[in-house]
């Protein structure tokens, strides 16, 4: 950055809501600055990082009209420090002041909290691959993964990664590191064609199965990268902060991203499933059907609800009755499943006239059983996923296409 810059610099405004008003002129400094401290592909790259599309930004062939397209695109949704923060972490010396302008400041947790959730998602996932029994699909994953050096790997993978690629492609080593930077569409089908090969080569309906749950639960962790994870995190702080307030509205059309959102913010794998090949994914722990319509009398809705709950539950006929000791029991195995992350939960859709959307309904099953989770989809402009949620559903559904038959039939429930 040369002295004029700097001193330029200087004179900006302190509070970090400015970054939302930057001039003209200043937005023309950064620009400089970028040209020539990143490439186009090193900004492309930390705009992944902080969960943008870049589809959604203007392109052009002409770097300084590229790189004012994103500043202005990321500045008018406040994302620009994140969009920065990125390269700070890569050590890039001009950004330091860019960010010193708006210090003292908290900084935007979402590069974190994304990089947060990928280590413990590549943990996951490597504790599934290094097994021994899954060698086969361990294998034909990386078989799969093309030179680090081909064009269409270069248009994503950050280049300090290039050299752990081809190491694990040379020496057959745990493709987890990898298969969290590949855009999720590929890394699907990577997992996709690599467990439809592995499940050839079982013969014992056992294995098979035992393969297959493995898979899921790989795939249950791959698509927490899926969220916006500053949106994850106000929630989850929202659900900590207040666990027994289980009355959650989900901006999400789809069982599955439900499962999805609720998983991220309980830190624990999506466990998806279908009902028949080529079917919707849905949540194995949600509960959606059979529910009253609204027009009983609350306590007869309040009484369903529960019987269905315990039918599900406990897997055997429902009391006729629930009393205090009744609800006492089923809450508590409401209450050792959410300690054990194995987490029950009520869907309510925005359709239909089912009684759990009255009010008293709600407050009445709260109340003798404050330990069950209610989720409700909500309809809205709010976007929680960094892919469309319907082209995700559309992978997710192709994935399962590869789920084994099972000779007595698919079990939709862990």
């Amino acid at each position: 950055m040369n002295d004029k810059n700097s001193s330029e610099i200087k004179n900006f405004p302190k509070a970090l809501d400015n970054w939302q008003n930057l001039q003209t002129n200043e937005i023309a400094i950064l620009v400089e600055n970028c040209i020539q401290s990143i490439t186009e592909k090193t900004a492309n790259f930390a705009l992944q990082r902080i969960g943008i599309n870049r589809v959604y930004i203007e392109q052009d062939n002409y770097l300084p009209t590229y790189y004012t397209n994103i500043v202005e695109y990321l500045q008018a949704r406040n994302r620009l420090v994140d969009w920065l923060l990125v390269f700070h972490k890569e050590g890039l010396v001009f950004v330091k002041s860019w960010l010193e302008i708006s210090e003292p400041f908290d900084p935007p947790t979402f590069p974190f909290i994304q990089e947060e959730t990928k280590e413990r998602v590549k943990n996951e996932i490597t504790a599934i691959l290094n097994q021994e029994k899954l060698s086969n699909l361990r294998k034909l994953i990386v078989d799969q993964i093309p030179s680090p050096f081909t064009s269409e790997v270069k248009s994503f993978l950050n280049p300090l990664n290039i050299e752990v690629l081809e190491e694990i492609r040379k020496n057959q080593q745990n493709p987890a590191s990898i298969l969290i930077e590949y855009p999720l569409r590929k890394a699907l089908r990577l997992v996709s064609k690599a467990v439809s090969g592995s499940l050839k080569l079982e013969d014992r309906e056992n294995a098979k199965k035992d393969l297959w749950e493995n898979v899921v639960s790989l795939v249950g962790w791959l698509v927490l990268l899926s969220t916006d994870g500053e949106w994850v995190q106000k929630q989850k702080k929202f659900f900590d902060n207040d666990p027994k307030n289980r009355k959650l509205e989900i901006p999400v059309e789809t069982d599955a991203g439900l499962e999805i959102a609720f998983s991220c913010m309980t830190e624990t794998p999506a466990w998806l499933d279908v009902k028949k090949r080529g079917g919707r994914p849905f949540g194995r722990n949600a509960y959606k059907h059979g529910f009253p319509e609204s027009g009983w009398q609350t306590e007869d809705q309040v009484l369903v609800i529960k019987q269905l709950i315990w039918k599900i539950i406990n897997e055997e006929n429902p009391p006729l009755k629930f009393g205090k000791k009744v609800n006492t029991e089923l809450n508590g195995s409401l209450k050792w499943r959410n300690e054990d992350k194995n987490f029950f939960y009520l869907t309510v859709n925005s359709e239909g006239l089912e009684a759990i959307k009255s009010p008293e309904v709600y407050f009445r099953l709260k109340q003798d059983l404050p330990d069950l989770n209610i989720l409700y989809m909500k309809v809205g402009d709010e976007e929680i996923f960094i892919v469309p949620e319907v082209e995700l559903m559309t992978w997710l559904k192709e994935f399962f296409r590869n789920k084994p038959e099972q000779r007595n039939g698919i079990d939709s429930r862990r």
